[in-house]
């Protein structure tokens, strides 16, 4: 049962920095992306325009904070959910979940969110704000701390993530398009898609090896891709966690401190995959429109699997599109799959989705 509170919900300011740093600390546990928690990186993104909403009580005190991501697209990214942990089973999550999603609304955009499979809370949050359940996208990133209902840390582990979006799904349209896609390729995303409903037990040494800590990854990754300058066109500084590599006609953005990939573009994938390989990437992830058959073929002859699906908008055309996640891993990455918890609807959603995917 939750109590009801007070709610004060309103933009961010400059002057919120330093209190959303100290509700990170309480909040954001473990997380790899560092700079978006000090206090002058939440500085530099609200001077930047950061779309950032803060929550405090009758004193004036920060009890929550959510970020909608915008840019030129129609997809807005509900995202960095942090509540204050003696204000969880509140409502603060949905109260802020359900803000940005109205405001995702007024600006003429639909609303998604990543939400993590082992926080029951965060994901009702989204179904009472609107969006709905897709599909799991197993180990997409890294959580450096768990912690057991005795407190105890569990270490690190990659966080499978459910994927909830507001834009409408025509379940008939869909049955349509996915009958038409390779049959191998769709019994393959069955597959992957069931499997990530219960994944292999991590084993804690692999993972405290593989993924010491966010600073020591980031730092083994980077040093790793400057070494093998010489096969890489060009390396771009995004900001401190994140650069862009170019590879022959590839683009890919290397998320550091998070071992995680996400190939942008290109046909020659394979030179892409090998280099993420050996610099340390556990993950490297193309989305690709359903039924792109060229491209399909160029990604299993680079021996990625079809392992997730997701609704949304073509950039390039505006249109209302199905996307498979491609996936290629390394660097013992199955050993290092965090538990799931699935809250019943978001498990009946995810599952009326697989068993339309297989016929």
């Amino acid at each position: 049962m939750t109590t009801e509170i007070q709610q004060n919900i309103r933009t961010a300011r400059v002057e919120d920095s330093q209190n959303l740093a100290a509700l990170a600390g309480k909040a954001f546990l473990g997380y790899p992306f560092e700079y978006v928690f000090t206090a002058d990186g939440i500085k530099n993104a609200i001077q930047n325009g950061e779309r950032r909403y803060v929550m405090v009580d009758l004193n004036n005190q920060t009890i929550g904070s959510a970020v909608l991501g915008i840019n030129d697209s129609k997809m807005a990214e509900i995202m960095r959910v942090m509540i204050a942990p003696s204000m969880r089973k509140n409502g603060v999550a949905t109260s802020l979940t359900r803000e940005l999603a109205l405001d995702a609304i007024k600006l003429g955009k639909y609303s998604w969110a990543d939400v993590r499979g082992d926080q029951i809370g965060m994901q009702r949050a989204a179904l009472g704000s609107g969006l709905k359940a897709i599909s799991l996208e197993q180990g997409k990133h890294v959580v450096y701390n768990h912690y057991d209902e005795n407190g105890s840390n569990l270490g690190p582990a990659r966080e499978t993530m459910v994927h909830m979006t507001t834009l409408p799904v025509d379940e008939l349209a869909f049955a349509y398009e996915i009958s038409i896609l390779d049959i191998r390729i769709r019994e393959q995303l069955v597959k992957n898609l069931r499997g990530s409903m219960s994944p292999s037990i991590k084993d804690e040494s692999i993972c405290r090896n593989i993924l010491s800590s966010a600073s020591k990854t980031k730092e083994h990754i980077s040093n790793n891709l400057g070494l093998n300058a010489q096969s890489i066109e060009s390396i771009v500084q995004i900001n401190d966690d994140i650069v862009k590599i170019k590879i022959g006609d590839v683009e890919t953005i290397v998320v550091l401190p998070d071992a995680s990939a996400f190939i942008l573009n290109g046909t020659q994938i394979h030179q892409t995959t090998d280099l993420l390989a050996k610099v340390g990437i556990q993950v490297a992830t193309y989305y690709c429109n359903i039924n792109s058959n060229d491209m399909e073929n160029r990604l299993i002859d680079s021996g990625l699997e079809a392992v997730s699906i997701r609704p949304w908008i073509d950039e390039t055309n505006g249109q209302n599109v199905w996307q498979i996640a491609w996936r290629k891993t390394a660097n013992d990455y199955k050993y290092c799959l965090h538990t799931i918890s699935l809250d019943r609807i978001v498990e009946r959603q995810i599952n009326k989705i697989i068993n339309i995917i297989e016929g």
